[in-house]
C-alpha cells in the first residue's frame, strides 16, 4: 500500500506517514509504514485510542534490555505454545516485529522504531502497556503482556524532530469469530482488570524485597553492641514479609523449568488467567469471572497482611532505628539494583 501512495511529492518531504491498511486483530499486527528523507534522526510512533488518549509510544532509541527480554520471551512463548495458546494471544509487548528478527510466532524482535533513510516499516502488536514486573520473574504458562486493543479506529502519530503527522488505522474483528463489538469491549475491560491485579501482585513482591533489603542494610550499619534488640525485631519482621512474598510469588523458581517442581503462586495464576480470557475473540466465560474473584480475594488477603506489616509492624522497627541514629526503612516499589536474577 505504501508503494501505491508513494509519489515525488512524498519523497520530497522530510517525513511522511502513509495511510495504514486495516488490520485484523487475530493476524499479528498492524503494519505502519513511513518515509524519511534523512536517516539517523530520532523517530517516534505513538498510538492513541478513539478518545485521543495515548496507548503506547515507541522510539528509535536503542534498548539495552532487548537481549534479556528476548530470552525471557522465547521461554514464555514455548511454554504457552505447548499448552495450545493461540499465537495472537501469546504475543507480548517487546515481542512484536520492529523491522528486526522474527520470533517463534512471526512477530519477535525489539520495540525499536526504524530510522533509516527511505521507506521504513513498524508492526504494532495492538497491545496496551503490560503489568509491572520484577527482576528474576519466572512464570509458567503465563507472561507479562498487555491486553490487545478491541476493534475500532485508532490514531498513529509519527514524530520526526519537530514535525508530526497522523493517520488512522482500523482494527477489525475476525469475521470467523462471531464476536460482537460489545463482546470485545467486555473482554478488553476484564483483561485490563486482570492486568492491574497482576501489577498489584508484582508490586507487592517489589515492595517486600525493598523492605527486606533496607532492613538487612540497617543491621549492618547498627553500632556494635547495640544491635541485638534490633536484630531480633528485624528477623521477625523479615520472616513475616518473606511469608507473604512466598504466597504471592514462587520464590523457589531459579530457572524457567522450576515451576515443574514448585507450584505456581498468586501472581502467576492471575497472569495465566489473562491468557485464557484472551485466547479467542469472545466474551469472557462465567468460569473466568469466578476464578478471578477467587484469586483476587486471595491476593487482597495477602496485601492486607503486607499493609499491616509495613504499617504497625514496621513502626516498632523504625522507632528502634531512630534511637540508634539510623535512617528509617521506607518501602517502595523501586527495583533493587543488581543483576536480573531471582532474589
Amino acid at each position: 500500500s505504501s508503494l501505491r501512495q508513494l509519489s515525488a511529492e512524498v519523497m520530497a518531504k522530510d517525513a511522511h506517514l502513509f495511510q495504514p491498511k486495516d488490520a485484523y486483530r487475530t493476524f499479528g499486527g498492524a503494519t505502519i509504514q513511513y518515509w524519511l528523507k534523512q536517516g539517523g534522526q530520532k523517530v517516534s510512533l505513538e498510538f492513541l485510542d478513539a478518545k485521543g488518549q495515548s496507548i503506547k509510544k515507541f522510539t528509535s532509541d536503542p534498548d539495552s534490555a532487548e537481549a534479556a527480554a528476548d530470552k525471557v520471551e522465547r521461554a514464555r512463548l514455548d511454554s504457552l505454545a505447548a499448552l495450545g495458546v493461540m499465537p495472537a494471544s501469546a504475543l507480548a509487548p517487546g515481542a512484536e516485529a520492529r523491522g528486526g528478527r522474527r520470533g517463534r510466532f512471526g512477530l519477535g524482535g525489539s520495540g525499536r522504531v526504524q530510522n533509516a533513510a527511505g521507506a521504513n516499516s513498524f508492526s504494532w502488536n495492538m497491545r496496551y502497556p503490560e503489568p509491572a514486573t520484577f527482576k528474576g520473574l519466572i512464570m509458567w504458562a503465563a507472561g507479562i503482556f498487555g491486553p490487545q486493543a478491541p476493534s475500532g479506529t485508532y490514531t498513529v502519530k509519527l514524530a520526526v524532530g519537530d514535525k508530526t503527522e497522523t493517520q488512522t488505522v482500523k482494527l477489525l474483528i475476525d469475521p470467523r469469530s462471531g464476536a460482537s463489538q460489545a463482546d470485545l469491549d467486555e473482554q478488553f475491560r476484564f483483561l485490563i482488570q486482570i492486568r492491574d491485579k497482576t501489577t498489584e501482585a508484582n508490586n507487592a513482591v517489589r515492595t517486600v524485597r525493598s523492605a527486606k533489603a533496607q532492613l538487612a542494610a540497617r543491621i549492618k550499619a547498627a553500632p556494635a553492641g547495640r544491635a541485638a534488640a534490633l536484630q531480633r525485631s528485624v528477623t521477625t519482621l523479615t520472616e513475616q514479609l518473606s511469608a507473604v512474598e512466598a504466597e504471592i510469588y514462587q520464590v523457589k523458581n531459579k530457572s524457567s523449568q522450576d515451576p515443574l517442581n514448585y507450584p505456581i503462586k498468586l501472581n502467576n495464576q492471575i497472569a495465566a488467567l489473562s491468557g485464557v480470557v484472551a485466547s479467542a475473540e469472545a466474551k469472557p466465560t462465567a468460569q473466568s469471572y469466578q476464578v478471578y474473584k477467587i484469586l483476587a480475594a486471595a491476593l487482597d488477603s495477602e496485601l492486607g497482611k503486607l499493609k499491616a506489616l509495613l504499617g504497625p509492624g514496621l513502626d516498632g522497627v523504625n522507632a528502634e532505628l531512630s534511637r540508634l541514629g539510623l535512617d528509617k526503612v521506607v518501602p517502595s516499589t523501586e527495583e533493587l539494583p543488581g543483576p536480573d536474577v531471582p532474589q
